[in-house]
């Protein structure tokens, strides 16, 4: 019942301390990061589909 089982850090399954997280990084950092990217990608493809109250300044052709 005490056993453990071998982990790829070759110390304590149960020790969190095993494979701690990079100190440069706050634990929010990447998940911004990602939100971010999404909230972009989404804005910029309804963007389009929006009407603008003003005629656009650069005109194609």
């Amino acid at each position: 019942m005490g056993e453990t089982t071998a982990v790829a850090h070759g110390g304590n399954p149960q020790d969190r301390a095993a494979s701690p997280r990079p100190r440069c990084l706050p634990k929010t950092a990447l998940h911004r990061a990602r939100y971010r990217v999404t909230t972009l990608r989404c804005t910029s493809l309804f963007l389009p589909l929006l009407p603008t109250p003003f005629p656009p300044l650069i005109k194609g052709g």
